[in-house]
């Protein structure tokens, strides 16, 4: 990998660290308790942010901040603050290279020695008398640092994948971000969401764009076949610990089924190789990020299912049911529009939702047979009507309502007809 407003977080996201932040800027709590021992004991009610703001910052500005504390000073800017409006290195100290690691105590923050400057001060050293060495306490804030990121990580069972941190874009240069899915199960090595990420004026907000869903699969036999189900895929914004969900859900329809190596195609149905598949329409405003942020996505499906064009055709009297009696639900018009599956942006031609391109149907004595044999499975799973009964809620777009049923030229309560279709078609395949 290159790897909102308050709305009630799905039971599915990652467990956080507690959401409540108090203004960082004012010391309202004891960050360190002192111990007999002359030790200390970091406050366990602060979290990892807080503690850095109260007691880490304060004391890597007094050993390190004379020359890592602007651009072009001394040294390595580790202590620049991220923030143009007040003076926060948090972002920038979390992120630098080699400092948040596994194992803490290799952590170069504290592996860095003498060098122009001084070391901090190393444990078995008491700096100033009664207190922790500074070593000690940067140790005890990375620990809990990774406390904290620890919690950040997904359940195997559910659909999601971990915070990450995007690679950012800036002005003609596009660098390509791929969320592997194959963090959530090896069965999905090779599928991927890319896109690319370009923070807009102000620092306010991330402009994802060319989202697209990759199927791919190194050293595939022939013939070898892989379909992926991904609906509702939602990006989170990270703030502090606290998972932000792109408040639009601008992917709530979303419902693409891919298969392996399958790519868009141009105007004339030819594949475009290497293009993936666009989720439409591939870009959208996430809302609250800030330099330094993670993100996370979400799915409300994301499953292998059959094959789609496998060698199993539609019978005779299976196609003569599709061609004439569920072909003409499909084709549905208006006033010369499309109302139904043809609708622009769904799979028609052009858009081709879930790998489906249905705009052939459009042409007088064209086959229609590998049409059916696709259409034919997801009957088969009864995919089709689920997805469009006016009387369940899920991520299709289209319902045969009544209001739909009368503006497609058909009697109210037409579902019912298209249902008894769809056995029949059912049945047909099944003898």
């Amino acid at each position: 990998m290159a790897a909102l407003s308050g709305t009630a977080l799905p039971s599915c996201l990652p467990s956080a660290p507690k959401a409540d932040t108090p203004d960082l800027t004012l010391p309202t709590q004891k960050a360190v308790d002192m111990r007999s021992d002359g030790g200390f004991t970091l406050d366990s009610s602060l979290t990892a942010r807080q503690t850095f703001t109260q007691v880490v910052q304060p004391l890597l500005l007094s050993t390190c901040g004379a020359c890592h504390k602007i651009d072009g000073g001394v040294g390595p800017s580790f202590l620049k603050s991220a923030s143009p409006d007040t003076y926060d290195p948090y972002l920038t100290v979390t992120n630098w290279h080699d400092f948040i690691i596994a194992d803490p105590t290799q952590s170069l923050l504290l592996r860095k020695g003498r060098h122009t400057g001084p070391a901090l001060c190393p444990p078995a050293d008491q700096c100033v008398p009664g207190l922790s060495s500074e070593w000690d306490t940067v140790l005890a804030w990375l620990q809990l640092e990774n406390t904290e990121r620890a919690r950040l990580v997904t359940q195997p069972f559910k659909p999601q994948v971990p915070p990450f941190y995007p690679a950012l874009s800036v002005g003609n240069t596009k660098v390509n971000n791929i969320i592997d899915f194959g963090q959530i199960s090896a069965a999905f090595n090779g599928i991927s969401l890319q896109f690319y990420a370009t923070v807009l004026p102000n620092n306010r907000d991330l402009e994802i764009s060319n989202l697209r869903l990759f199927n791919a699969k190194a050293n595939a036999k022939a013939n070898e076949q892989r379909t992926i189900h991904m609906g509702n895929p939602r990006f989170l914004v990270w703030l502090y610990g606290v998972p932000h969900p792109d408040p639009l859900d601008s992917f709530s329809t979303t419902d693409k089924t891919v298969g392996l190596n399958q790519n868009d195609v141009d105007a004339s149905g030819k594949d475009i190789p290497g293009a993936g598949n666009l989720i439409v329409p591939g870009l959208f405003t996430l809302t609250g990020y800030h330099p330094g942020s993670s993100l996370s996505v979400i799915f409300g499906v994301l499953e292998l299912v059959g094959t789609v064009s496998s060698g199993n055709p539609c019978s005779t009297t299976g196609y003569n049911i599709f061609h004439d009696s569920i072909v003409p639900y499909i084709k549905a018009t208006n006033a010369g529009k499309y109302t139904s599956c043809l609708q622009s942006k769904c799979h028609d031609t052009t858009t081709q939702a879930a790998g489906l391109n249905m705009g052939i149907v459009t042409t007088a004595g064209v086959d229609l047979s590998k049409l059916c044999e696709s259409l034919k499975f997801y009957n088969g799973l009864k995919v089709i009507s689920t997805n469009t009964d006016p009387t369940r809620s899920n991520l299709h777009p289209y319902k045969w309502s009544n209001a739909n049923c009368v503006t497609a030229g058909l009697p109210g309560g037409c579902y019912n007809d298209f249902n008894a279709l769809l056995t029949s078609w059912a049945a047909a395949e099944a003898m």
